[in-house]
């Protein structure tokens, strides 16, 4: 009886490790996916004419949507860390302290790429006001 419950609490913390682990793995792909992308995000490259601003804002745009599709994997992580807390894991404050850096690297990207846009429209229009300037001067 004393050897069937040491097996089965060996069984318990070997499920809690495993859980454990998958949670870390993925929290440390999502934040090496945000290093890669804050490069993006963080850019001030603003283009010197109309032409080059379309092609960063079509750039960004790219990037955006690679945002979007990301933030579910953040969700997901946010659950399963959930679930690991729900179930009273023994690691419980370094899994609350890894998933509260996520959140926080997460949101910081997301301001970033929100800095970003609006830099970006802002070099737009002014590079459409030349160009509509640069056409009306030849015009007259």
């Amino acid at each position: 009886e004393r050897l069937r419950k040491a097996a089965e609490g060996r069984r318990v913390k070997l499920e809690e490790s495993a859980k454990r682990h998958q949670l870390s793995r993925e929290v440390n792909e999502l934040e090496s996916w945000i290093n890669e992308k804050e490069a993006v995000a963080s850019s001030e490259e603003l283009g010197k004419d109309l032409e080059h601003v379309e092609v960063l804002k079509k750039k960004f745009d790219d990037f955006q949507k690679d945002l979007a599709a990301n933030e579910t994997r953040v969700s997901d992580v946010n659950s399963m860390a959930r679930r690991l807390l729900d179930e009273g894991h023994s690691e419980a404050p370094a899994i609350v302290e890894q998933t509260e850096e996520l959140n926080s690297r997460w949101g910081t990207l997301q301001d970033l790429a929100d800095k970003r846009k609006t830099n970006l429209d802002g070099a737009h229009e002014i590079q459409q006001f030349n160009r509509d300037a640069d056409e009306t001067k030849a015009w007259i």
